[in-house]
């Protein structure tokens, strides 16, 4: 999976962290979805190619956020990205986090 969540202590929102391209691929993705995200910061480096992206995102379209990270997923490698869903593993996993698999 390519995101985790950072907080879930609001009341209507969630706080996530996703890697996106510096062109912000996902956001087409939100578009077509009708997800209201609200980027918060974006991170990023000369000598990496993806940036990491802190979100919020409404509880009520949890469904949806996922929905489109697995579809960026699947645009990266159309878009010849082939290390991404590594990149987002090692990212999450050295950050002491854990691919989001349910959000409450």
């Amino acid at each position: 999976m390519s995101y985790m969540q950072l907080s879930n202590r609001g009341k209507l929102t969630n706080k996530f962290c996703y890697f996106d391209l510096p062109e912000h691929l996902a956001d087409s993705l939100f578009k077509q979805k009708g997800v209201k995200v609200k980027i918060t910061d974006e991170l990023g480096h000369p000598n990496i190619k993806y940036h990491a992206i802190l979100c919020k995102v409404p509880k009520s379209q949890y469904q949806q956020f996922d929905d489109c990270m697995k579809q960026l997923a699947i645009k990266m490698l159309i878009f010849g990205n082939t290390d991404y869903e590594d990149f987002c593993m090692d990212m999450i996993t050295n950050a002491g986090g854990k691919p989001n698999e349910e959000v409450n």
